[in-house]
């Protein structure tokens, strides 16, 4: 089993705050940006399609880890 943490993802339910936070996003984050929710069905997609990676926590968050 593989396991995906996903961080600050541009979707409707974040929009009500978006605004208030995209500032820090885009000087705070690494990636300097919110994530799309097709960064993160890429990895699903990566972590689906290779058989030989299990047992993994693939971390898709634009660097707020590292914070």
């Amino acid at each position: 089993m593989n396991v995906l943490m996903a961080g600050l993802v541009d979707t409707p339910i974040h929009h009500a705050k978006r605004e208030q936070t995209k500032s820090w996003a885009e000087t705070s984050l690494p990636a300097r940006r919110f994530g799309q929710p097709a960064d993160i069905a890429d990895a699903i997609l990566t972590l689906l399609t290779n058989p030989y990676t299990t047992g993994q926590t693939l971390v898709v968050d634009g660097g707020l880890s590292l914070m």
